[in-house]
């Protein structure tokens, strides 16, 4: 299934967390909201990119209200630092969850 797919069949009102994740479980978010919210390119230029990319994995928060969706895009295989330049990533701490912008599944706030 498509992220498109999956937004089109659900509530208007649903809660929705999107990450974009890779082979080494670094999840990058690139929508929160509802899914008008999601679909409004003005609001949500980012996940736009992502769009017709390959649902993988759907989790729900603890409490219920937000569908996490994990998406599969063409840099899958590769690690996030690859995908930023050396200037951005040489800040990044990969045990400081405050200085790098992916999340092990483990530390996304939804899902505790």
């Amino acid at each position: 299934m498509k992220l498109y797919d999956l937004l089109q069949v659900t509530r208007y009102d649903q809660q929705f967390a999107v990450y974009v994740t890779n082979i080494y479980d670094q999840n990058i978010l690139v929508g929160a909201g509802v899914r008008s919210e999601l679909l409004d390119e003005s609001e949500n230029e980012l996940l736009f990119d992502h769009l017709i990319d390959k649902v993988d994995m759907l989790r729900v928060s603890k409490d219920g209200k937000i569908l996490v969706v994990f998406v599969v895009d063409k840099n899958y295989k590769k690690r996030a630092e690859k995908l930023y330049s050396k200037d951005y990533t040489k800040h990044w701490d990969g045990r400081d969850i405050k200085t790098r912008p992916y999340r092990y599944l483990s530390e996304i706030e939804e899902l505790k």
